[in-house]
């Protein structure tokens, strides 16, 4: 399997399967209070050792949730 292989690399620096994020929907109107705002949605991704990376997209594509995830 290619991805398994990906995972087990020791060029790996940071490995990322299927990261999801959702948040609760509390400024909604009464009606959908209890829906949920997925911000990040099966992200998966691996980045190698000594390689620069970027998140590019357009306004509310997840990228500051991504990162705010990933740096805790």
């Amino acid at each position: 399997n290619v991805e398994q292989n990906n995972l087990s690399s020791d060029r790996n620096a940071l490995v990322i399967y299927k990261l999801r994020k959702e948040f609760n929907n509390r400024k909604l109107l009464k009606c959908c209070r209890n829906k949920k705002f997925v911000a990040v949605d099966s992200l998966s991704l691996h980045i190698d050792r000594d390689e620069i990376f970027c998140l590019l997209g357009t306004n509310g594509a997840g990228k500051s949730t991504t990162i705010g995830m990933l740096t805790g």
